[in-house]
């Protein structure tokens, strides 16, 4: 095992871009249709561990930390959880498949 210790504070994702970001309309509807399949929630709250699958057609050409951000967020917005800043702990794969789709397990600590 090979352990890596930085000592940096984490850099926010607001902190690594000048000026301001807008959600696309792909985005946009990307969210609607994430809401739609997942229904009415009661969202989880709590402190939270998160397993997250993505099965994709172009797994070589995809990094795996780009599909985070959008999927966080959407979850949030489809009140699945509560907010992401309670997920203290994350699993995730990345797989190679025709059929597209990503596969959530939450778990509460």
């Amino acid at each position: 095992m090979k352990q890596i210790e930085i000592q940096l504070k984490p850099l926010a994702i607001s902190k690594a871009y000048k000026g301001k970001r807008f959600k696309t309309s792909e985005y946009k509807k990307w969210q609607g249709d994430f809401a739609k399949l997942v229904g009415r929630q009661t969202p989880l709250t709590g402190q939270l561990a998160l397993t997250v699958e993505f099965y994709i057609k172009n797994d070589k050409m995809s990094d795996i930390d780009n599909f985070f951000k959008a999927t966080l967020d959407t979850m949030k917005e489809a009140k699945i959880i509560e907010d992401d800043r309670f997920i203290y702990e994350i699993h995730a794969y990345k797989y190679h498949s025709e059929k597209q789709f990503i596969r959530i397990t939450l778990q509460t600590l």
